[in-house]
């Protein structure tokens, strides 16, 4: 019956904590890991990234003076990378890496099937095992440029025997030693277009002074076909339609936005340049620079219809002339026979002319096939050689 009667309390309850002294754990810095490798004609290198919980990269690019495959190279650069970690005392890492066969097998999702990378993974997994915390994931080429970058540079520097770089600096300059006036660079940025010459005969009748005169002739009777409207220069078809000329820098926009644009349906080169025609665009090259374009489209490559090599080799059976080889055959029995019972069809093909005779049969016996050959070559024509095929 004490709650039906409460009292008010004068003095304020203590929610401070009962110790004086409060014990407190703050997690671990995280560290980040990049890493690398690379194997070329000069060699093999890994490249490995540490950022510091305090923002600081400390790159690392070495050397690999043994025989090994990308894949091996790209286990090393982990081994040699989760190494380092431990030997930092680092608890707690992400690592990232664009070898997607490396930090698969390494996290148990896919299968050790290379006998040389089994040794790899279980060392990789045991490193692994003893971080606090430690994730590995799989990044594309392009998020991992700087230990890309350093696994190329170690691939490709050969050193001598003890030689080694101690450490080296990569930064940025953001303005050249010598400043060059911007009409400079865009006088030499810009170049001269095909019509150049013509486009200056039209609108002042002047030719360059370095041709000779046959050349400004062949100049003069060139600018007939042309004419300038607004400052553009338009070549009159044979058809009286007229073409726009354009320079290099517009052709293979134009050729670009035709073969793989919104309404280019990556076409050949010859019904590629038909389109550009007909859309009133005009330029000398037409057809090479079209032809170029479509050997070098990677979709092209990827899709275009494939040549299957045939199972067994092939051996050419020519025929010299008409009538020369004959191949015959017959088919049956067929169901239900025809009227007047005959079940079999006996046919001569000539290999040359495709010509073909053919008789039906109740049954085939050896004389009604001398008595077929009797009759198509009535004693006159002589074949040298007959191939039966009796299926």
């Amino acid at each position: 019956q004490l709650a039906d009667f409460p009292l008010y309390e004068e003095t304020r309850t203590n929610d401070d904590f009962p110790d004086e002294q409060i014990l407190t754990t703050e997690p671990e810095p995280i560290w980040v890991m990049y890493f690398d490798g690379s194997k070329s004609t000069a060699g093999a290198g890994i490249g490995i990234l540490f950022i510091t919980p305090e923002r600081e990269m400390i790159p690392y690019s070495l050397k690999l003076n043994f025989s090994c495959t990308h894949n091996m190279a790209e286990y090393e650069a982990l081994i040699q990378g989760l190494k380092m970690l431990l030997k930092f005392k680092v608890q707690r890492v992400r690592i990232f890496g664009d070898s997607l066969l490396a930090v698969s097998q390494v996290n148990g999702d896919w299968q050790v099937k290379d006998q040389k990378l089994i040794s790899y993974q279980e060392l990789s997994a045991s490193l692994l095992r003893q971080f606090e915390e430690c994730q590995l994931l799989h990044v594309k080429r392009e998020f991992n440029p700087i230990a890309d970058g350093l696994a190329s540079l170690g691939s490709t520097i050969a050193f001598k025997p003890g030689e080694s770089i101690r450490s080296f600096e990569v930064g940025r300059l953001e303005q050249p030693s010598f400043v060059i006036p911007e009409h400079v660079l865009q006088a030499e940025s810009r170049e001269t277009p095909w019509y150049q010459n013509i486009k200056d005969f039209l609108q002042t009748g002047t030719l360059p002074p370095e041709m000779s005169r046959k050349e400004q002739r062949v100049l003069r009777h060139m600018s007939l076909r042309y004419f300038i409207l607004a400052d553009i220069l338009y070549r009159r078809g044979f058809n009286t339609e007229y073409a726009r000329c354009l320079d290099a820098n517009e052709a293979l926009e134009v050729i670009q936005e035709a073969h793989e644009g919104i309404c280019g349906g990556h076409v050949g080169y010859q019904t590629l340049v038909k389109q550009i025609v007909r859309a009133g665009y005009y330029w000398p090259t037409m057809q090479r620079d079209c032809h170029q374009f479509v050997k070098k489209c990677i979709k092209c490559q990827l899709h275009a219809p494939s040549i299957h090599a045939p199972i067994a080799y092939l051996h050419s059976v020519s025929s010299p002339w008409p009538f020369s080889m004959w191949a015959f055959d017959v088919v049956g029995p067929i169901n239900p026979p025809a009227s007047n019972g005959h079940r079999y069809f006996l046919a001569a093909t000539d290999y040359f002319t495709k010509w073909v005779e053919a008789i039906t049969l109740k049954t085939v016996e050896g004389q009604h096939v001398v008595s077929f050959i009797h009759k198509i070559f009535c004693v006159d024509l002589a074949s040298r050689m007959i191939s039966f095929l009796i299926t």
